[in-house]
């Protein structure tokens, strides 16, 4: 199996009939599109989220439309970055 994509994670996530669980198994992420904005938020830089849009009108939608949206995050390590904690 490969990993998804950004744009395959994009695509399934607009196909959701019920109710989903977004499985992070990762410490840390840092996708191109995440990076410049962590690093915004390192120096402690506002953000305007509109990066984000698209994935909270996502989550507004299906919430709106009765579907339940869950997240799990799998943790091996203590966690060592601001970010995770």
């Amino acid at each position: 199996m490969r990993p998804a994509s950004y744009n395959d994670l994009n695509e399934l996530c607009r196909c959701i009939k019920k109710s989903f669980v977004h499985l992070e198994t990762r410490d840390a992420y840092g996708t191109e599109v995440e990076l410049p904005h962590m690093a915004k938020w390192r120096r402690g830089e506002a953000d305007d989220f509109a990066w984000l849009d698209w994935w909270l009108e996502m989550l507004r939608s299906h919430r709106a439309a009765g579907r339940t949206c869950r997240r799990a995050r799998r943790l091996i390590h203590k966690p060592q970055r601001r970010i995770a904690r």
